[in-house]
């Protein structure tokens, strides 16, 4: 029955290398932008905490399965265990932040427009089926219950994979609005590119986990992709926060030869500026 586990395990190999990036990630964060708002470097500390939650909650998968083979029960490699059905909880835990980061982001940039509430729906909406998902696997822990109830773990994960493309689009959107003659021969079409690269990422992530869901279930691929989505989330934040100088010097460098100038904030002064 081991090899059911193969693209779990595979999944956590990946996760783990990504797993040191986050820690390699948080350091240079704290090196360079000890300074931000207290509110920020709490919200990192958070972030990555659930982060390292989440690893040693794969850690104690592969290891039930994998080594301690179940202590000897084979029925039980087709039921889920603890750590299984409730590592959900820290990943979506910090998606759902790093969503939230880059829709405050958004708002900020849009001028405080009310339909960047409309991200909300959304984001709610995914939580809530993340909630009825656990309780879901908790009902029927057997992989090969997993064709159950299947429109709860689509729902979360179509509401997730909505919620970083309309940031994507609408962060290219905002960018490219007020950019005016600043879009062309500048750093706004790279940090509009930034954007959605960072989006699609995150999305292909969710679509990959929603189609290994549907189509095959109780194979536990959907498993494998989903210990990656969540570190794509996490990395996605830190990187642009740890990108803010490159940023900040590429801004200042068009500023120079560009007029007139934009009309939005100051973005990439830090935290504190927004």
């Amino acid at each position: 029955m081991t090899f059911l586990f193969i693209p779990v395990f595979i999944g956590f190999i990946i996760s783990t290398v990504l797993y040191g990036t986050t820690c390699g990630q948080v350091i240079c964060y704290y090196r360079r932008y000890s300074s931000d708002v207290l509110g920020m470097t709490s919200l990192v500390v958070f972030v990555w905490l659930m982060d390292t939650v989440q690893q040693f909650l794969m850690t104690d998968t592969i290891w039930y399965y994998l080594i301690y083979r179940c202590g000897g029960d084979t029925s039980s490699f087709s039921t889920a265990n603890w750590a299984v059905i409730f590592h959900v909880i820290p990943t979506e835990i910090a998606v759902v932040i790093v969503q939230c980061v880059f829709v405050r982001r958004i708002w900020i940039m849009s001028e405080r427009n009310k339909w960047t509430y409309l991200f909300s729906l959304p984001i709610i909406a995914g939580t809530v089926a993340d909630g009825a998902y656990i309780w879901k696997c908790h009902r029927f822990p057997s992989f090969h219950d997993d064709s159950k109830l299947q429109w709860i773990p689509i729902t979360a994960a179509a509401c997730r994979a909505l919620t970083d493309i309309g940031i994507a689009v609408a962060m290219c959107t905002i960018l490219r609005m007020k950019s005016g003659d600043m879009w062309k021969g500048s750093f706004v079409p790279v940090l509009a590119d930034f954007a959605l690269a960072t989006g699609l990422v995150t999305s292909v992530a969710t679509a990959g986990y929603l189609t290994a869901l549907i189509a095959k279930p109780s194979e536990l691929y959907y498993i494998g992709i989903y210990y990656v989505y969540g570190r794509l989330h996490v990395n996605t934040l830190l990187a642009g926060l740890n990108a803010r100088d490159v940023l900040r010097n590429m801004a200042k460098e068009s500023l120079r030869q560009s007029t007139p100038r934009p009309k939005w904030p100051v973005m990439f002064a830090g935290p504190s500026a927004a």
